[in-house]
Order: structure tokens, then C-alpha cells, then sequence
């Protein structure tokens, strides 16, 4: 940590903001950097659920949402529609190796910052150099079609051996794993036209639903669930009927938790692969459906 981040205006905020000694402050952001540096080395520490950061940082976990919000407020941690969260200006403030732990793979911080390549040895540096080069545009463009599903056309004049990285880095997979469904960089500029994932519209169709069905509200799609909603927008028969889906259930008994164990309906359910087309094939329709995998 930076010698003047010790009593920076932002760190007294988030004391006040906590009710903590400026010491206890210093000691979370400590923590903050240290577990993006270990498992977010990106910056995108919304990967992970406010418990789970709140447990990192060694935090009461019933204050989890407080906490981050409060890392939030001071300007520690920035709001992000494609990472839900990531660290404010952490090419700034991480260390040099994250910087070439990035380079060497070739990747980009979660703000679309491109890492140093200085630290690199010379054969690295000129292959992370001519990457960035030649592939900033198309990275930025996809906007990291890993998470979210989204590849616009790119006309790029790459070397070969550039494109197999490129492609790495721009080809999402396929959604239940399959390698052997995965996408060329080919295939991946041909998918312009594929609708954004509607990753707001999905939950707020699915709450409204909870709230009159009594189905398990979704308070946060981050983590493993915007994974699968991620895998699930890559379906074109999910992204033309989930909304079909979910009208469908609210008739559903069994969903409504009218079975032997008192399930009910769960957003983590509806985001299976196969779970919309069961929907709709009407196997959900009555109270003696078939078994939950729970």
C-alpha cells in the first residue's frame, strides 16, 4: 500500500463510514488488494459475493453488504455493469508482477487497461507488445464475450500467429462445456447479430414472478449465476423464450413448492440448460412432476 493512502481523505470516509478506527480501515484495503492481487488479479472482484469478499478481508459476514458498500461510497471499489464490481484504479495500485502475470497471458485489467509489458523478458515483451498491438480493438470490441455473451464483426489484418490468440481471447465457449462446440474466432465475428444478454430484464422478470408466485427472489445475478445466465444467452432457443418460460411456471403448483420436499422455483434452477425447454414441454405443469436434482 501507497504511504499516502494511509490517511488519504477516501480512507478516513470509509472509517466514517464503518464506524472503525482509521487503522481497521487501512488494514481492509490492505486486505482488499491483497486478495485481488491473489484470485482477482484483474480487478473484476465482483466475481465473488460480498460475503465471500467481506470473509477475505476478515470481516463480520452479517455486515457484508455494508461493507462493500461502503468500499463503494469512499471509492475504493467502482460500480460495473459487466463485473458488478472491480477495484478503483487498480492498474494504479497493484503490483508490478500483476501487471506481468496479465502481460504473459495476454490479458486486459477489468477497466479495459491494457497491463505494463516492461517487466517481461524480451521474448515475452515483443509477443505481449505485438498482442496488444493488434488485439486491443478486437478485446475492447467483445467486450470480454467470456462473461457476457456479446461479439461485435471485427475486420482485423492479424498475423497467424496472432489470430490463435485472439481468438482465445474473443471466442466464447460453448454453453455446456462442449470444446467441441466452442467457437472459432471465425465463428465468433459471424455472431454480430446475436442479441445482448438482458442480464437486468431477466431479473426483474424473475422477482416479479417471486413476489406473486412465492418463488426464491434473485438479489444478486453475479458469480456462478451470471456464468450460466452468460452460457444460457448464447442459446438462441433460451434468449427467444425465457420470458415464455417464466409465464408458464407461474401456473406451475410444483413450482410454487406443492411437492414432497417443499421446493420452490429458484432462479439457479431456471438457469440450467435444459430447464426453459422442460418449461415449456410442460414438465413442470402439475404437482407430480419429475424429481429435482436439488
Amino acid at each position: 500500500m501507497k504511504k499516502d493512502s494511509f490517511d488519504h481523505p477516501k480512507m478516513k470516509a470509509l472509517a466514517r463510514s464503518l464506524g472503525e478506527p482509521i487503522f481497521a480501515a487501512n488494514g481492509l484495503v490492505a486486505r482488499l488488494w491483497w486478495f485481488a492481487g491473489q484470485y482477482t488479479p484483474a480487478g473484476d472482484i465482483g466475481k465473488f459475493s460480498d460475503e465471500a469478499i467481506a470473509d477475505s478481508l476478515g470481516y463480520d459476514l452479517s455486515k457484508a453488504s455494508e461493507l462493500v458498500a461502503s468500499l463503494v461510497d469512499s471509492g475504493f471499489v467502482d460500480q460495473s455493469d459487466e463485473h458488478r464490481l472491480i477495484i478503483h484504479d487498480w492498474p494504479d495500485h497493484c503490483e508490478d508482477t500483476i501487471h506481468a502475470k496479465l502481460a504473459r497471458k495476454h490479458e486486459f485489467f477489468a477497466n479495459g487497461e491494457k497491463p505494463k509489458t516492461r517487466l517481461l523478458n524480451n521474448i515475452e515483451r515483443e509477443k505481449a507488445d505485438a498482442f496488444y498491438a493488434s488485439g486491443t480493438l478486437a478485446a475492447k470490441k467483445c467486450n470480454d464475450v467470456r462473461d457476457n455473451s456479446q461479439c461485435l464483426s471485427l475486420s482485423l489484418s492479424l498475423s497467424p500467429c496472432l489470430k490463435e490468440e485472439v481468438r482465445d481471447a474473443v471466442a466464447p465457449p460453448s454453453p455446456d462445456g462442449d470444446p467441441s462446440g466452442d467457437l472459432t474466432f471465425s465463428d465468433s465475428c459471424k455472431s454480430s447479430n446475436r442479441k445482448p444478454a438482458d442480464y437486468v430484464g431477466i431479473v426483474e422478470a424473475w422477482n416479479l414472478a417471486a413476489n406473486d408466485c412465492g418463488f426464491k427472489r434473485c438479489d444478486r445475478l453475479g458469480g456462478s449465476r451470471k456464468r450460466a445466465a452468460s452460457s444460457r444467452f448464447n442459446d438462441s432457443y433460451f434468449v427467444e423464450h425465457w420470458r415464455s418460460a417464466i409465464d408458464r411456471i407461474r401456473g406451475s403448483p410444483f413450482c410454487k413448492g406443492k411437492n414432497d420436499r417443499n421446493w420452490k422455483a429458484t432462479i439457479d434452477w431456471f438457469l440450467r440448460p435444459d430447464t426453459v425447454v422442460k418449461i415449456l414441454e410442460g414438465q413442470y405443469d402439475g404437482s407430480d412432476c419429475e424429481e429435482i436434482v436439488f
